[in-house]
Protein backbone atom coordinates (compact mmCIF):
# COMPACT_ATOMS: atom_id res chain seq x y z
CA UNK A 1 0.00 0.00 0.00
CA UNK A 2 1.33 3.44 -0.86
CA UNK A 3 2.61 5.59 1.90
CA UNK A 4 -0.50 7.73 2.16
CA UNK A 5 -2.63 8.78 5.01
CA UNK A 6 -4.56 5.49 4.51
CA UNK A 7 -1.37 3.54 4.84
CA UNK A 8 -0.45 5.23 8.05
CA UNK A 9 -3.97 4.61 9.38
CA UNK A 10 -3.69 0.92 8.56
CA UNK A 11 -0.36 0.66 10.32
CA UNK A 12 -1.83 2.37 13.33
CA UNK A 13 -4.80 -0.07 13.40
CA UNK A 14 -2.48 -3.01 13.00
CA UNK A 15 -0.56 -1.96 16.10
CA UNK A 16 -3.72 -1.57 18.09
CA UNK A 17 -5.27 -5.01 17.62
CA UNK A 18 -7.47 -4.85 20.69
CA UNK A 19 -8.93 -1.60 19.49
CA UNK A 20 -9.69 -3.16 16.12
CA UNK A 21 -11.49 -6.06 17.80
CA UNK A 22 -13.64 -3.70 19.80
CA UNK A 23 -14.55 -1.38 16.97
CA UNK A 24 -15.57 -3.90 14.33
CA UNK A 25 -16.50 -6.77 16.70
CA UNK A 26 -14.72 -9.30 14.55
CA UNK A 27 -12.20 -11.95 15.48
CA UNK A 28 -9.06 -12.38 13.38
CA UNK A 29 -5.91 -14.43 13.40
CA UNK A 30 -3.50 -11.71 12.46
CA UNK A 31 -3.32 -8.32 10.79
CA UNK A 32 -1.40 -7.73 7.60
CA UNK A 33 -1.15 -4.50 5.64
CA UNK A 34 -0.77 -4.83 1.88
CA UNK A 35 -0.84 -2.54 -1.11
CA UNK A 36 -3.63 -3.98 -3.24
CA UNK A 37 -2.25 -2.18 -6.29
CA UNK A 38 0.75 -4.51 -6.22
CA UNK A 39 -0.01 -8.07 -7.27
CA UNK A 40 2.90 -9.60 -5.38
CA UNK A 41 1.59 -8.14 -2.08
CA UNK A 42 -1.95 -9.34 -2.86
CA UNK A 43 -0.58 -12.81 -3.60
CA UNK A 44 1.14 -12.88 -0.24
CA UNK A 45 -2.17 -12.09 1.47
CA UNK A 46 -4.08 -14.81 -0.41
CA UNK A 47 -1.36 -17.38 0.15
CA UNK A 48 -1.43 -16.74 3.89
CA UNK A 49 -5.25 -16.99 3.89
CA UNK A 50 -5.22 -20.30 1.97
CA UNK A 51 -2.50 -21.70 4.17
CA UNK A 52 -4.48 -20.85 7.25
CA UNK A 53 -7.66 -22.39 5.84
CA UNK A 54 -5.82 -25.55 4.84
CA UNK A 55 -4.40 -25.93 8.33
CA UNK A 56 -7.64 -25.10 10.22
CA UNK A 57 -10.54 -26.08 7.89
CA UNK A 58 -11.96 -28.76 10.24
CA UNK A 59 -12.01 -26.42 13.22
CA UNK A 60 -13.52 -23.67 11.11
CA UNK A 61 -16.26 -25.99 9.82
CA UNK A 62 -17.09 -27.08 13.34
CA UNK A 63 -17.31 -23.48 14.51
CA UNK A 64 -19.61 -22.65 11.61
CA UNK A 65 -21.81 -25.67 12.25
CA UNK A 66 -21.97 -24.80 15.93
CA UNK A 67 -23.06 -21.29 15.08
CA UNK A 68 -25.75 -22.58 12.71
CA UNK A 69 -26.90 -25.11 15.32
CA UNK A 70 -27.43 -22.31 17.81
CA UNK A 71 -29.47 -20.41 15.25
CA UNK A 72 -31.55 -23.52 14.56
CA UNK A 73 -32.10 -24.01 18.29
CA UNK A 74 -33.41 -20.46 18.56
CA UNK A 75 -35.72 -21.04 15.58
CA UNK A 76 -36.87 -24.35 17.06
CA UNK A 77 -37.71 -22.66 20.32
CA UNK A 78 -39.72 -19.97 18.54
CA UNK A 79 -41.57 -22.61 16.47
CA UNK A 80 -42.41 -24.59 19.63
CA UNK A 81 -43.90 -21.48 21.15
CA UNK A 82 -46.11 -21.02 18.09
CA UNK A 83 -47.07 -24.72 18.14
CA UNK A 84 -48.23 -24.41 21.74
CA UNK A 85 -50.26 -21.33 20.84
CA UNK A 86 -51.83 -23.19 17.88
CA UNK A 87 -52.80 -26.10 20.10
CA UNK A 88 -54.54 -23.74 22.48
CA UNK A 89 -56.89 -22.67 19.65
CA UNK A 90 -58.85 -25.91 20.28
CA UNK A 91 -57.90 -26.49 23.86
CA UNK A 92 -60.98 -28.34 25.11
CA UNK A 93 -61.06 -32.11 25.40
CA UNK A 94 -61.92 -33.77 22.07
CA UNK A 95 -63.23 -36.79 23.97
CA UNK A 96 -65.93 -34.60 25.53
CA UNK A 97 -66.82 -33.35 22.07
CA UNK A 98 -67.13 -36.92 20.74
CA UNK A 99 -69.27 -37.97 23.68
CA UNK A 100 -71.60 -35.02 23.19
CA UNK A 101 -72.09 -35.86 19.50
CA UNK A 102 -72.71 -39.53 20.28
CA UNK A 103 -75.31 -38.67 22.88
CA UNK A 104 -77.11 -36.41 20.41
CA UNK A 105 -77.00 -39.13 17.72
CA UNK A 106 -78.40 -41.75 20.10
CA UNK A 107 -81.21 -39.41 21.06
CA UNK A 108 -82.10 -38.66 17.44
CA UNK A 109 -81.92 -42.32 16.37
CA UNK A 110 -84.13 -43.24 19.31
CA UNK A 111 -85.75 -46.58 20.06
CA UNK A 112 -89.19 -48.19 20.06
CA UNK A 113 -90.59 -45.26 22.04
CA UNK A 114 -89.22 -42.24 20.17
CA UNK A 115 -86.94 -40.89 17.48
CA UNK A 116 -85.98 -41.93 13.96
CA UNK A 117 -86.35 -45.67 14.56
CA UNK A 118 -89.90 -45.40 15.88
CA UNK A 119 -91.02 -43.14 13.01
CA UNK A 120 -89.62 -45.42 10.30
CA UNK A 121 -90.87 -48.65 11.87
CA UNK A 122 -94.40 -47.32 12.42
CA UNK A 123 -94.60 -45.92 8.88
CA UNK A 124 -93.42 -49.14 7.25
CA UNK A 125 -95.69 -51.23 9.44
CA UNK A 126 -98.61 -48.99 8.55
CA UNK A 127 -97.94 -49.49 4.84
CA UNK A 128 -97.57 -53.22 5.39
CA UNK A 129 -100.94 -53.31 7.19
CA UNK A 130 -102.56 -51.35 4.36
CA UNK A 131 -101.23 -53.79 1.76
CA UNK A 132 -102.27 -56.76 3.91
CA UNK A 133 -105.84 -55.47 4.06
CA UNK A 134 -105.89 -55.00 0.28
CA UNK A 135 -103.96 -58.06 -0.78
CA UNK A 136 -107.10 -59.73 -2.19
CA UNK A 137 -108.47 -56.60 -3.83
CA UNK A 138 -108.36 -56.64 -7.65
CA UNK A 139 -105.72 -54.28 -8.95
CA UNK A 140 -107.24 -51.32 -10.82
CA UNK A 141 -104.23 -50.78 -13.07
CA UNK A 142 -104.28 -54.40 -14.19
CA UNK A 143 -108.09 -54.27 -14.53
CA UNK A 144 -107.82 -51.29 -16.87
CA UNK A 145 -105.05 -52.97 -18.83
CA UNK A 146 -107.11 -56.17 -19.22
CA UNK A 147 -110.16 -54.20 -20.38
CA UNK A 148 -108.07 -52.39 -22.99
CA UNK A 149 -106.52 -55.65 -24.17
CA UNK A 150 -109.95 -57.31 -24.55
CA UNK A 151 -111.18 -54.22 -26.39
CA UNK A 152 -108.21 -54.47 -28.72
CA UNK A 153 -109.03 -58.13 -29.35
CA UNK A 154 -112.56 -57.13 -30.32
CA UNK A 155 -111.51 -54.25 -32.56
CA UNK A 156 -108.61 -55.92 -34.33
CA UNK A 157 -109.19 -59.56 -35.32
CA UNK A 158 -106.72 -59.80 -38.14
CA UNK A 159 -108.19 -61.63 -41.12
CA UNK A 160 -111.55 -61.69 -39.34
CA UNK A 161 -111.65 -57.87 -39.44
CA UNK A 162 -110.81 -57.74 -43.15
CA UNK A 163 -113.31 -56.10 -45.51
CA UNK A 164 -113.28 -59.19 -47.74
CA UNK A 165 -111.93 -62.15 -45.74
CA UNK A 166 -113.40 -64.77 -48.11
CA UNK A 167 -111.43 -63.42 -51.04
CA UNK A 168 -108.19 -63.36 -49.02
CA UNK A 169 -108.69 -66.91 -47.73
CA UNK A 170 -109.45 -68.14 -51.26
CA UNK A 171 -106.18 -66.69 -52.45
CA UNK A 172 -104.32 -68.58 -49.71
CA UNK A 173 -106.16 -71.80 -50.61
CA UNK A 174 -105.11 -71.39 -54.23
CA UNK A 175 -101.51 -70.59 -53.27
CA UNK A 176 -101.04 -73.22 -50.52
CA UNK A 177 -104.10 -75.50 -50.28
CA UNK A 178 -106.73 -75.66 -47.53
CA UNK A 179 -104.42 -77.84 -45.46
CA UNK A 180 -101.98 -74.89 -45.06
CA UNK A 181 -104.36 -71.92 -45.26
CA UNK A 182 -106.32 -72.86 -42.13
CA UNK A 183 -103.37 -73.53 -39.75
CA UNK A 184 -101.48 -70.51 -41.09
CA UNK A 185 -104.43 -68.25 -40.21
CA UNK A 186 -104.62 -69.93 -36.83
CA UNK A 187 -100.99 -69.00 -36.24
CA UNK A 188 -101.69 -65.44 -37.32
CA UNK A 189 -104.61 -65.06 -34.94
CA UNK A 190 -102.72 -66.67 -32.06
CA UNK A 191 -99.84 -64.23 -32.46
CA UNK A 192 -102.28 -61.32 -32.74
CA UNK A 193 -104.08 -62.20 -29.49
CA UNK A 194 -100.79 -62.66 -27.65
CA UNK A 195 -99.60 -59.30 -28.94
CA UNK A 196 -102.77 -57.56 -27.70
CA UNK A 197 -102.14 -58.82 -24.18
CA UNK A 198 -98.54 -57.60 -24.08
CA UNK A 199 -99.96 -54.26 -22.93
CA UNK A 200 -100.70 -55.88 -19.55
CA UNK A 201 -97.01 -55.59 -18.72
CA UNK A 202 -97.35 -51.84 -18.30
CA UNK A 203 -100.26 -52.28 -15.89
CA UNK A 204 -98.27 -54.71 -13.77
CA UNK A 205 -95.24 -52.42 -13.60
CA UNK A 206 -97.43 -49.42 -12.79
CA UNK A 207 -98.97 -51.10 -9.74
CA UNK A 208 -95.65 -52.20 -8.30
CA UNK A 209 -94.03 -48.86 -9.05
CA UNK A 210 -96.73 -47.07 -7.05
CA UNK A 211 -96.09 -49.28 -4.01
CA UNK A 212 -92.33 -48.81 -4.30
CA UNK A 213 -92.96 -45.07 -4.47
CA UNK A 214 -94.77 -45.28 -1.12
CA UNK A 215 -91.81 -47.09 0.42
CA UNK A 216 -89.45 -44.47 -1.01
CA UNK A 217 -91.60 -41.65 0.39
CA UNK A 218 -91.33 -43.19 3.86
CA UNK A 219 -87.55 -43.56 3.56
CA UNK A 220 -87.19 -39.99 2.35
CA UNK A 221 -89.67 -38.38 4.73
CA UNK A 222 -89.43 -40.38 7.94
CA UNK A 223 -86.06 -41.98 7.20
CA UNK A 224 -84.46 -38.74 5.92
CA UNK A 225 -82.44 -40.70 3.35
CA UNK A 226 -83.29 -38.46 0.41
CA UNK A 227 -80.08 -36.42 0.66
CA UNK A 228 -77.79 -39.43 0.64
CA UNK A 229 -78.15 -40.15 -3.08
CA UNK A 230 -78.77 -38.04 -6.14
CA UNK A 231 -81.13 -40.24 -8.15
CA UNK A 232 -84.69 -40.46 -9.37
CA UNK A 233 -87.26 -42.56 -7.52
CA UNK A 234 -86.83 -45.45 -9.95
CA UNK A 235 -83.18 -45.78 -8.94
CA UNK A 236 -83.43 -44.61 -5.33
CA UNK A 237 -83.64 -48.00 -3.64
CA UNK A 238 -80.76 -49.42 -5.66
CA UNK A 239 -78.69 -46.28 -5.03
CA UNK A 240 -79.17 -46.63 -1.27
CA UNK A 241 -78.28 -50.33 -1.49
CA UNK A 242 -75.04 -49.43 -3.27
CA UNK A 243 -74.22 -46.81 -0.64
CA UNK A 244 -74.54 -49.26 2.26
CA UNK A 245 -71.12 -50.81 3.07
CA UNK A 246 -70.65 -54.48 2.23
CA UNK A 247 -70.16 -55.44 5.87
CA UNK A 248 -73.71 -54.23 6.59
CA UNK A 249 -74.91 -57.22 4.58
CA UNK A 250 -78.33 -57.64 6.23
CA UNK A 251 -79.34 -54.05 5.57
CA UNK A 252 -77.76 -54.01 2.13
CA UNK A 253 -79.55 -57.21 1.08
CA UNK A 254 -82.87 -55.85 2.29
CA UNK A 255 -82.61 -52.80 0.04
CA UNK A 256 -81.32 -54.83 -2.89
CA UNK A 257 -84.25 -57.25 -2.64
CA UNK A 258 -86.89 -54.54 -2.95
CA UNK A 259 -84.87 -52.69 -5.60
CA UNK A 260 -84.75 -55.81 -7.78
CA UNK A 261 -88.29 -57.02 -7.05
CA UNK A 262 -90.50 -57.06 -10.12
CA UNK A 263 -93.38 -58.84 -11.80
CA UNK A 264 -94.03 -58.98 -15.51
CA UNK A 265 -96.55 -60.17 -18.06
CA UNK A 266 -94.15 -62.76 -19.41
CA UNK A 267 -93.46 -64.34 -16.03
CA UNK A 268 -96.86 -64.09 -14.38
CA UNK A 269 -99.59 -63.91 -17.02
CA UNK A 270 -98.26 -65.33 -20.26
CA UNK A 271 -97.92 -68.92 -18.94
CA UNK A 272 -101.49 -68.70 -17.64
CA UNK A 273 -103.10 -67.65 -20.93
CA UNK A 274 -100.98 -69.68 -23.34
CA UNK A 275 -102.96 -72.84 -22.65
CA UNK A 276 -106.09 -71.06 -23.81
CA UNK A 277 -104.49 -70.45 -27.18
CA UNK A 278 -104.19 -74.19 -27.84
CA UNK A 279 -107.24 -74.05 -30.07
CA UNK A 280 -105.24 -71.77 -32.37
CA UNK A 281 -102.18 -74.01 -32.34
CA UNK A 282 -101.73 -76.28 -35.33
CA UNK A 283 -99.74 -78.95 -33.48
CA UNK A 284 -101.20 -82.25 -32.37
CA UNK A 285 -101.29 -82.86 -28.63
CA UNK A 286 -98.27 -84.63 -27.23
CA UNK A 287 -98.43 -87.77 -25.13
CA UNK A 288 -99.74 -87.09 -21.65
CA UNK A 289 -101.32 -83.71 -22.56
CA UNK A 290 -104.72 -83.39 -20.92
CA UNK A 291 -105.55 -79.68 -21.26
CA UNK A 292 -107.76 -80.27 -24.27
CA UNK A 293 -109.15 -83.32 -25.94
CA UNK A 294 -108.04 -82.97 -29.54
CA UNK A 295 -110.99 -84.80 -31.06
CA UNK A 296 -113.64 -82.83 -29.16
CA UNK A 297 -111.96 -79.38 -29.27
CA UNK A 298 -110.93 -79.38 -32.90
CA UNK A 299 -113.14 -76.93 -34.78
CA UNK A 300 -112.56 -78.00 -38.38
CA UNK A 301 -111.41 -81.20 -40.05
CA UNK A 302 -109.74 -79.88 -43.19
CA UNK A 303 -109.97 -81.74 -46.48
CA UNK A 304 -109.04 -80.92 -50.05
CA UNK A 305 -112.58 -79.70 -50.58
CA UNK A 306 -112.70 -77.35 -47.55
CA UNK A 307 -113.96 -73.93 -48.66
CA UNK A 308 -112.95 -70.41 -47.67
CA UNK A 309 -116.34 -69.95 -45.98
CA UNK A 310 -115.77 -73.02 -43.79
CA UNK A 311 -112.29 -71.84 -42.84
CA UNK A 312 -113.61 -68.36 -41.98
CA UNK A 313 -116.33 -69.78 -39.73
CA UNK A 314 -113.82 -72.08 -38.02
CA UNK A 315 -111.39 -69.21 -37.45
CA UNK A 316 -114.17 -67.08 -35.95
CA UNK A 317 -115.07 -69.90 -33.57
CA UNK A 318 -111.41 -70.50 -32.64
CA UNK A 319 -110.81 -66.80 -32.06
CA UNK A 320 -113.89 -66.17 -29.93
CA UNK A 321 -113.28 -69.35 -27.95
CA UNK A 322 -109.71 -68.29 -27.14
CA UNK A 323 -110.62 -64.72 -26.13
CA UNK A 324 -113.63 -65.85 -24.09
CA UNK A 325 -111.50 -68.35 -22.18
CA UNK A 326 -108.68 -65.89 -21.55
CA UNK A 327 -110.94 -63.18 -20.14
CA UNK A 328 -112.16 -65.10 -17.04
CA UNK A 329 -108.67 -66.54 -16.57
CA UNK A 330 -107.33 -62.99 -16.31
CA UNK A 331 -110.12 -62.08 -13.93
CA UNK A 332 -108.63 -64.64 -11.56
CA UNK A 333 -105.23 -62.92 -11.80
CA UNK A 334 -106.39 -59.42 -10.92
CA UNK A 335 -105.41 -59.96 -7.28
CA UNK A 336 -101.86 -61.02 -8.16
CA UNK A 337 -100.35 -57.49 -8.21
CA UNK A 338 -101.86 -56.73 -4.79
CA UNK A 339 -100.49 -59.96 -3.38
CA UNK A 340 -97.08 -59.34 -5.00
CA UNK A 341 -96.96 -55.81 -3.58
CA UNK A 342 -97.73 -57.08 -0.10
CA UNK A 343 -95.12 -59.84 -0.40
CA UNK A 344 -92.53 -57.31 -1.58
CA UNK A 345 -93.08 -54.92 1.33
CA UNK A 346 -93.37 -57.75 3.84
CA UNK A 347 -90.00 -59.09 2.67
CA UNK A 348 -88.47 -55.62 2.90
CA UNK A 349 -89.81 -55.03 6.41
CA UNK A 350 -88.61 -58.45 7.54
CA UNK A 351 -85.11 -57.70 6.30
CA UNK A 352 -84.66 -54.08 7.42
CA UNK A 353 -86.72 -54.02 10.62
CA UNK A 354 -87.22 -57.47 12.10
CA UNK A 355 -83.86 -59.18 11.57
CA UNK A 356 -81.69 -59.80 14.59
CA UNK A 357 -78.93 -57.21 14.76
CA UNK A 358 -80.48 -54.99 12.06
CA UNK A 359 -80.85 -52.00 14.40
CA UNK A 360 -77.09 -52.07 14.99
CA UNK A 361 -76.47 -51.98 11.23
CA UNK A 362 -78.89 -49.09 10.82
CA UNK A 363 -77.12 -47.17 13.58
CA UNK A 364 -73.73 -47.73 12.01
CA UNK A 365 -74.96 -46.68 8.56
CA UNK A 366 -76.75 -43.58 9.81
CA UNK A 367 -73.78 -42.59 11.97
CA UNK A 368 -71.61 -42.49 8.86
CA UNK A 369 -74.09 -40.14 7.18
CA UNK A 370 -75.52 -38.22 10.13
CA UNK A 371 -74.40 -34.78 8.93
CA UNK A 372 -76.49 -35.27 5.76
CA UNK A 373 -79.46 -36.90 7.48
CA UNK A 374 -79.61 -34.33 10.30
CA UNK A 375 -77.84 -31.30 8.79
CA UNK A 376 -79.24 -28.82 11.32
CA UNK A 377 -78.12 -30.92 14.26
CA UNK A 378 -74.83 -32.29 12.94
CA UNK A 379 -73.88 -30.32 9.86
CA UNK A 380 -72.13 -27.45 11.62
CA UNK A 381 -70.73 -29.65 14.39
CA UNK A 382 -69.31 -32.15 11.92
CA UNK A 383 -67.68 -29.41 9.84
CA UNK A 384 -66.16 -27.86 12.94
CA UNK A 385 -64.95 -31.26 14.10
CA UNK A 386 -63.41 -31.95 10.70
CA UNK A 387 -61.75 -28.54 10.72
CA UNK A 388 -60.34 -29.17 14.20
CA UNK A 389 -59.03 -32.57 13.18
CA UNK A 390 -57.29 -31.14 10.14
CA UNK A 391 -55.88 -28.26 12.18
CA UNK A 392 -54.55 -30.55 14.92
CA UNK A 393 -53.11 -32.95 12.35
CA UNK A 394 -51.23 -30.13 10.66
CA UNK A 395 -49.97 -28.77 13.99
CA UNK A 396 -48.79 -32.24 14.97
CA UNK A 397 -47.06 -32.58 11.63
CA UNK A 398 -45.17 -29.34 12.25
CA UNK A 399 -44.29 -30.49 15.78
CA UNK A 400 -42.98 -33.79 14.40
CA UNK A 401 -40.79 -31.97 11.89
CA UNK A 402 -39.53 -29.63 14.62
CA UNK A 403 -38.05 -32.35 16.84
CA UNK A 404 -34.50 -31.75 18.03
CA UNK A 405 -33.14 -34.98 16.58
CA UNK A 406 -34.30 -33.92 13.12
CA UNK A 407 -32.53 -30.56 13.35
CA UNK A 408 -29.02 -31.82 14.11
CA UNK A 409 -26.45 -30.71 11.56
CA UNK A 410 -23.90 -33.32 12.61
Amino acid sequence: MAETNNGKACESLKKDGEYLKKTIDFEFVECHVADCSKSEEVKVVFDRILDYLADNITDLDQEYISSCQKSLANIQGNVNQQINLCREVFSYDSEDDYQEIEELFSELFGDDDSGWWREVVLSLQSLRKELWDNRQVPDLDLRNAVDKAIEACENDKGILSSSDPISEINQQIQLKSPFRAYPDYQDELRVLISHHFLTLDKGLHQSLAEVKAKVIDILKDKGKLGKLVDSQDNDFLDAIAQKIPEKKDKLKDGFQIIADFNISYRSMILPRIRKYLDGLTNISATAGQTTYDESSDKTLEVSKDTTAEEILVALEIDYEKAVNRIKPALEELLEEPSQAAYAMVEEFVDNVIRQKGIKKEWKSFLRLNRSQIWPDEFGKAEKEKEMRQKWIAQVNQVAERNKTELLQLT
